[in-house]
């Protein structure tokens, strides 16, 4: 549980980091391949969160 809990975090955060390198360059000098691949690597830090967050849901629920 405690891993799974480090995992979610870890992805939060890089998904921020992600998002955050890509919209600097974005408003600066417009879509390039660089915002492009960040954000494409924060989507899917972001849908590892979800994942992980039902998949630990769902394993609560079997518990009981």
């Amino acid at each position: 549980m405690q891993s799974v809990r480090g995992q979610i975090i870890f992805n939060l955060l890089f998904g921020v980091i992600f998002t955050y390198l890509a919209i600097r360059p974005v408003s600066e000098n417009g879509w390039t391949i660089y915002p492009i691949l960040l954000i494409s690597f924060a989507a899917i830090d972001f849908i590892r969160v979800v994942n992980l967050v039902m998949l630990t849901r769902k394993n609560k629920d079997d518990q009981k």
